[in-house]
């Protein structure tokens, strides 16, 4: 079986540049430049998550927070390490 980890996440939405910007507290804070409206800045989120951490779409899935800045998100295939590395390679 795969690993799988999930990972608070909190979203600043309207970003000039897209990314995974760091850690506060617990949570991995990531930037998007799409608005908050119509699901667009989750799209988003799951194309940074899936870019930072080379793995495919399905293997990112938001399983809270949908109407919120911070969520809850699967990541399959990532372990903690790997989220706390990402924030230097990024």
């Amino acid at each position: 079986m795969s690993r799988a980890i999930q990972v608070a996440v909190i979203v600043s939405t309207r970003q000039a540049k897209s990314g995974v910007r760091g850690i506060l507290g617990d949570a991995l804070k990531v930037a998007v430049s799409a608005p908050p409206e119509g699901g667009r800045a989750n799209a988003e989120l799951i194309k940074v998550l899936e870019r930072a951490f080379s793995v495919r779409r399905a293997d990112v899935v938001i399983v809270a927070g949908h109407a919120s800045r911070r969520k809850k998100v699967m990541l399959k295939g990532v372990d903690e390490a790997r989220v706390r590395g990402v924030t230097t390679a990024v």
